[in-house]
């Protein structure tokens, strides 16, 4: 597994056009905070926060064990677990977004919007307060 920082995240995705990107958050983050374009949503809990049994069988619907899988939740916690699920599966290009989507958010100021609001998805409140992707 190799962590990767939010900064980093755009330039493994033209890299490496094929990854997939696998979100792990309970749906009411992505509802309440946003998520990434084009990524998948795959539970790593269920919401009474036992492990999900579905998990594995999800994602190798998704991505094989050669495909660049990065994945994503609030901070990097359960990303990382999840990357150690599927390592031990065999999966072969492992990402975590080291802290997570809050990570991801919190460099939008940092950086052109044009470029962050095609790579995230912010539900509209929080893009007014912030000022960005309008």
């Amino acid at each position: 597994m190799l962590q990767i920082s939010p900064h980093e995240l755009s330039g493994l995705l033209v890299r490496q056009p094929d990854a997939v990107i696998i979100d792990v958050r309970f749906q009411h983050e992505r509802d309440e905070i946003g998520y990434v374009y084009g990524s998948y949503h795959i539970p790593l809990y269920t919401p009474e926060w036992d492990p999900n049994p579905d998990f594995s069988a999800a994602v190798a619907e998704v991505a094989g064990v050669d495909t660049p899988v990065i994945f994503i939740c609030r901070t990097g916690n359960r990303s990382c677990e999840a990357c150690n699920i599927v390592q031990a599966q065999g999966y072969h290009h492992i990402y975590n977004l080291r802290e997570g989507y809050v990570g991801l958010v919190n460099l939008m100021p940092q950086t052109t919007s044009d470029d962050v609001c095609q790579l995230i998805r912010l539900p509209d409140q929080i893009g007014d307060i912030m000022g960005l992707c309008a």
